[in-house]
This record gives C-alpha cells, structure tokens and sequence, in this order.
C-alpha cells in the first residue's frame, strides 16, 4: 500500500511536469500583445487628423501575412531583422507598402467610407533592442463636413485596436476597445458623446474583466496559488482580501501618476511572485505571519501591472473615477470566477480527503512554480 500510495504521487507529480513543457510556450505569452492606440482629432469640418500608436516591425509582417501572393511586399519576415533597422530604413519599408496599409483599414463616417492619405510617421528610437519601439502612423482623413459618427475596422490579425475621439484640446472624451467584430461600435463626433453612464461603465467593467479571463493568465495562477495553499477559508479570505488591496491601491496610486516602475522590472518581478506562492505551498500548509505580508507586496505589483493596460486603453477625461472603479471592480470580478470554479472543481471535492495535500496541492504548486519561473525567464532575458 505504501508503494502504490508513492508510486502515484510521483506518477501524478510528473504527469503535471509533462504537460508543463507543452504548455510553457503557449500559456507564458499572457502580456506578450498590446493593444494599437487609434485616435481622432478635428481640425476642420470634415478634416480629421487619424494617429495610430503601434507597433510597426509586427503590423508589417501581419501585413505580409494577409498578401502572401502578393511579390510587391519584399522585405524580411523576421521580427528581430526588423527590429534591427533604423528608424528611418523601416520608415522607407513601410512607405512602400502603404498603399496596402490603408487599403485595409476600413474607416467610415455615417456609413461613408473615407479617404485616407499618409501624412507622417514617427518612430521612437529605443536603444535596448530587447524592448519594442513605438512606432506613431499620421494619417490625414477627408469625411463629410456633416458626419455625425465614426466607425472602425482593420483586419483581425493586425490585433485589438483602443480607438479614441479627442477633444479640441486633445484629451480623449471616448474609447472604445475594438477587438474581433466586424466593425466599432460607431463613435459619436458631435459634443460630448458617450453620457450614458451605464455604457461607460460596461465597458470598463469588461475590459477588467477580460485583463483576467482570458487575457491575466500570471494573474490566473497567482490567485490560484494563494488558494491552494490551505482549505481554511479563513486563510484564502486573509490572503485574497491583502492581494485586493494592494493592487487596488497601486492601480490607482499609478494611474493619478503617483508611482511608477518600467515594465521590464514589473513584469519579472510579478513571475518571481507566481514562483514564490508555489513553493511555499509545497513546504507549508499554514499562514506564516510572513505569508499576508509578502501577499500585500506581490499585491502592489500586479496593481502596477493592471495599470500599464489602463494606460494603453485610456481613460476619457472627465470620467475617471468610474472608469478606474468599473476596471477594478472587472479585475475582482475575475478573481472571484477564478476561485469560485477552483473551489467547485478542487476544494468541494477533494478538501476533505487526506491525499488532498499530496495529490493537489504539491502537484498544483509546482506547476504554477514552473510557470512562474518560465515566464520569469522570458520576462527577464527574452523582454
């Protein structure tokens, strides 16, 4: 009994280490796609000035993707040799092609098409070549002189696309997250649009949401380490009521512009904490006095980490207290489904068994520590 009772918990231990290698290149990828930026200025009637932030080594290559027929688009598919060029070599790249750009944007006032012409782009060097550059796409835009709203589209591979309407002193009044549907939702031009404060709130409250399902995979295994740690929800309450408000007092505190860490040391360092609450798993099944502290600082991390999403979308001006509290109250939402389907799934069935240590809990933790201690490598070496 006793060599059947060992035998399957290391048959168990390195089944979960199996699926690790095959999961590690696929799940670790959480926070490697941002959204584009897209905003709208007016500067006549009918004259629109359309400023797309992005990424442009990866907007050229998903542009060769979707014309792979096509023998105009000559230049390397290699994200790094792209990455290597000049500002002004990947500028003249991108000129060649634009023409195939803007025939793929699909942007259309009251349901007119527009036109669309070239006026500027601007590449921000960046020396590390680790990191990416942002690249800033100037387009002039000719609509009717009386077009009420705007609407959207780019092809589904160029990626998520934050489309914003600004003001005349160029503060953004609406955003909008675009993602996979045919089109945005149409963008009102007139005033301040975007009033309905249910609406608003909605889609905040969505966009936090989807930053932990599907999107907050380090987020996902974060919280579920600090569940399996014991089956006293005593002890999953201290531990997830410290983690909320840490990371809601760093939110905040870094979007009023308070604080501030570069996301190269963020991001490495919210994968040392998915490395930590695995391990101390395995080693403890008790609070240590340490445990809630060290929760609450990993806590002020992720907060940080919840901010740089917030930064991409924008927030319209004038609405920013119920913007940030609809996003924060979306990040909770989607910690409470993580722990209500582990605690239907894993602790109803198995937290009074006696195996539930060895059989869940070490196999669990060290599959969220291995993950943890991929995503630190890739964070670390391969930023």
């Amino acid at each position: 009994m006793i060599y059947n009772y060992h035998f399957y918990k290391n048959t168990l231990i390195l089944l979960f280490l199996n699926i690790n290698v095959f999961l590690l290149p696929v799940i670790s990828s959480a926070h490697s796609e941002w959204p584009a930026k897209t905003s709208l200025y007016s500067e006549s009637k009918g004259n629109y000035r359309l400023e797309i932030e992005t990424n442009l080594e990866n907007l050229l290559i998903d542009l060769k993707n979707i014309s792979a027929d096509d023998n105009e688009l000559i230049f390397t598919e290699n994200y790094k040799e792209l990455r290597n060029l000049a500002a002004n070599q990947l500028k003249a790249i991108f000129l060649s092609v634009s023409t195939k750009f803007l025939n793929s944007i699909d942007i259309r006032f009251d349901k007119i098409p527009a036109k669309l012409s070239i006026r500027e782009i601007n590449i921000i060097e960046n020396l590390n070549l680790k990191e990416a550059r942002k690249s800033v796409l100037i387009l002039a835009v000719k609509a009717p002189a009386t077009a009420m709203s705007m609407e959207w589209s780019w092809p589904e591979s160029f990626g998520s696309n934050v489309i914003r309407t600004m003001d005349k002193n160029g503060k953004a009044f609406r955003s909008v997250w675009f993602r996979k549907s045919p089109s945005s939702p149409p963008l009102h031009l007139a005033g301040m649009p975007g009033k309905n404060f249910v609406n608003r709130f909605l889609a905040y409250l969505e966009i936090g949401f989807s930053h932990i399902i599907p999107k907050g995979f380090d987020h996902i295994i974060f919280v579920l380490g600090i569940f399996l740690l014991s089956t006293n929800w005593k002890i999953m309450l201290a531990q997830v009521t410290c983690f909320t408000i840490a990371h809601s007092i760093s939110l905040a505190l870094s979007i009023l512009g308070l604080i501030a860490l570069p996301e190269r040391i963020v991001e490495p360092l919210i994968a040392l904490s998915i490395v930590y609450v695995g391990i101390e798993n395995i080693f403890t099944s008790k609070l240590t006095i340490w445990r809630p502290l060290l929760i609450f600082l990993f806590g002020l991390l992720h907060g940080l980490g919840f901010a740089g999403i917030l930064f991409r979308v924008g927030i319209p001006e004038g609405y920013f207290l119920e913007s940030l509290l609809a996003f924060n109250l979306g990040i909770e939402a989607g910690q409470i489904f993580v722990i209500g389907v582990a605690y239907f799934v894993l602790y109803y069935y198995f937290h009074q068994k006696s195996y539930y240590k060895n059989y869940v809990v070490i196999p669990g933790s060290i599959t969220i520590s291995c993950i943890g201690l991929w995503m630190l490598y890739q964070r670390t070496f391969l930023y």
